[in-house]
């Protein structure tokens, strides 16, 4: 999606986990 290409634009581990760890918890719900 266009998170990976903003990811790899930045490439800052750290803004890396918080994205994914937000984005997972929007997708774990319905």
């Amino acid at each position: 999606p266009e998170v990976f290409v903003e990811l790899q634009d930045h490439a800052n581990p750290v803004r890396y986990r918080n994205i994914w760890i937000r984005r997972l918890g929007e997708y774990d719900k319905p």
